[in-house]
């Protein structure tokens, strides 16, 4: 019965939970010399200051507590994180630390701009194509880093037989984060007139490279970009285009998804454009950013 419960986790889910209780485990053994199976509340806050010390933000420390909770409950134990001690335990750090600062928005109007700064930036005509192509794609297909690049796998890259390129560029997702069964379709139109149009930027970047990769973006001897490299260029692209502030890669789904809402689409499209599960999409949207 367990072997099939865990699978009512995604694959991405089980590997962060799986990870989340050997590093709990190594600081019980390394630490406390105490047996994690037999863990109680008090374990739970020690461990809890230790995340805090590294530091970590409240979030993410709730995110390793539910992994350690799942553990226990699974295996029909008492979930020694739900406690009272635990619980104003995380509130009080909560609020000791800073709020967190949000990440701005990559609107049409900045990726326009960071497409214009990207020849300053790189030199090659292959990596001015490339990141052309990939930063366009990133924004108008509401992509996450991890579709794209090599972050801890490349279980949800997207492959070149997912994208198909005629009248409009259509690509066929297998998996993604939060991904069940299904493998929505995504369709973007070319716009002729405009040489910020990812139909276009990606055709020229699949005329550079070869027909049998494996990857839609990958490098000439066929590796895939690794998402912290993907993370510098666009910081240099920012600079090199005068934006300064908290953006990273999430920055493109950002974006994208406050220039839906500002153009007047439902929610019930902006979810889907994003392949998005819940309604948590809408903490994206930026209504007081200025789109031109």
């Amino acid at each position: 019965m367990l072997k099939k419960l865990k699978y009512s986790l995604s694959s991405s889910t089980r590997r962060a939970y799986i990870a989340s209780w050997d590093r709990f485990s190594s600081f019980m053994h390394r630490t406390l010399a105490a047996n994690p199976w037999q863990a109680t509340p008090h374990h739970i806050a020690l461990y809890i200051t230790h995340l805090d010390s590294l530091p970590l933000r409240v979030a993410t420390i709730r995110s390793h507590l539910s992994a350690l909770a799942f553990v226990y409950k699974i295996n029909g134990l008492k979930d020694p994180t739900d406690s009272f001690l635990v619980s104003k335990l995380l509130l009080s750090i909560k609020k000791s630390q800073a709020p967190a600062q949000k990440r701005l928005p990559i609107t049409q109007k900045i990726l326009k701009d960071l497409i214009d700064a990207i020849p300053k930036v790189l030199y090659s005509r292959f990596s001015r194509a490339f990141y052309k192509s990939m930063f366009s794609i990133m924004y108008y297909g509401c992509l996450r880093a991890s579709e794209v690049s090599q972050s801890n796998t490349r279980e949800h890259i997207i492959k070149r037989k997912q994208i198909r390129v005629g009248h409009s560029l259509r690509v066929t997702f297998g998996t993604y984060k939060h991904s069940k069964d299904d493998t929505p379709n995504l369709r973007i139109k070319p716009n002729k007139h405009s040489e910020y149009c990812p139909v276009k930027l990606y055709s020229r970047l699949d005329h550079l490279l070869p027909h049998d990769r494996k990857y839609a973006f990958t490098q000439p001897n066929g590796s895939v970009v690794k998402r912290k490299t993907v993370a510098e260029v666009l910081t240099s692209c920012l600079q090199a285009a005068d934006y300064q502030g908290n953006y990273n890669t999430h920055s493109f789904r950002i974006g994208r998804a406050t220039d839906l809402f500002k153009r007047g689409y439902s929610e019930v499209q902006i979810k889907a454009h994003g392949r998005w599960r819940s309604n948590a999409f809408m903490a994206y949207i930026r209504p007081d950013v200025i789109s031109t």
